[in-house]
């Protein structure tokens, strides 16, 4: 993965990315939400905040508590990948997360002959399932800690019958405030 910060963002480069061979994921720059997983391939979206589920959860019942939660990430990815949010398996909430609802707009790009060419993923909402039960034996009870992984990011090809599946050479990870707030526009 390249890592890019605010002053190493240069036009040229974003202009002479292939956006059908590389995915970018952009945040702001002191918003760390986002890391690479000890797994190869995935990206974990991590807590920005302290959340004290006592005050902010909805209960749907007296074993599961539900919380809304909206990382600051943006995804740009070629067509024929399928962007995938599933609970985490790394950090100490690895098996309290019942199940990860993720809610996000998308936006098509199209390349020069108007051909679908890649999409681009922003305005986040992960709905999340939390087992009451689960996480009592495994930390604080109902307070999830600033900087613990919520969610693993990955794709999956699918089966395409007009164009071929993607190869993807690189993956960006880029933190500028700028190319965040005007990502669909920049890139």
């Amino acid at each position: 993965m390249i890592s890019l910060r605010e002053k190493e963002i240069d036009p040229e480069l974003l202009n002479s990315i292939d956006k059908t061979k590389t995915i970018i994921f952009c945040t702001p720059p002191d918003d760390r939400c986002l890391v690479e997983s000890p797994d190869p391939d995935i990206m974990s979206i991590l807590l920005t905040q302290d959340i004290n589920l006592s005050t902010l959860s909805v209960n749907i019942s007296t074993n599961v508590i539900a919380i809304e939660y909206k990382p600051r990430i943006k995804i740009l990815m070629p067509v024929g990948l399928r962007l995938n949010i599933c609970e985490t398996r790394n950090g100490q909430y690895k098996n309290i997360f019942d199940k990860i609802y993720a809610n996000y707009d998308t936006f098509l790009g199209h390349t020069n002959n108007e051909e679908l060419s890649y999409y681009i993923f922003e305005n986040f909402v992960l709905t999340v399932y939390i087992d009451v039960i689960q996480m009592r034996k495994k930390t604080s009870p109902l307070y999830l800690n600033k900087g613990e992984p919520i969610a693993d990011v990955l794709f999956s090809w699918y089966i395409q019958t007009k164009t071929q599946i993607p190869m993807i050479e690189k993956i960006y990870y880029i933190k500028d405030l700028y190319l965040y707030q005007e990502f669909s526009k920049t890139i």
